[in-house]
């Protein structure tokens, strides 16, 4: 294999590549697949009408993460403290993050 090109698809060329290359290799091409029936079917305002959805989500998910990650200490202190009162705090709006993306009539009554 010293100096040969491999075929990209080839299993020997697969074996050589990191997970994480890999992983890269299908989200890239899955993004092709979708750009390109985007294209199809709504132009090139759609496609970019979807990189804007795309990166609107990339930023509401790197805020709930770090949300997550940040109030994951704070749970982690009250908790050791013994103080409840405060635990129960941050652990309340949490459980408000995952009704926001259902439709209004999956909302229990208020």
């Amino acid at each position: 294999m010293d100096g040969q090109f491999l075929n990209p698809f080839s299993v020997d060329f697969l074996r050589l590549m990191d997970f994480n290359v890999i992983d890269q290799l299908i989200q890239h091409t899955r993004g092709q697949l979708l750009c390109s029936g985007v294209m199809k079917y709504a132009g090139e305002n759609g496609v970019a009408a979807y990189g804007v959805m795309v990166y609107v989500n990339m930023i509401f998910s790197a805020a709930f993460v770090g949300y997550s990650i940040g109030t994951a200490l704070i749970i982690g202190y009250h908790n050791g403290a013994r103080n409840y009162l405060e635990f129960k705090g941050p652990l309340r709006r949490i459980q408000k993050f995952p009704n926001l993306h259902k439709p209004p009539e999956l909302h229990p009554a208020r």
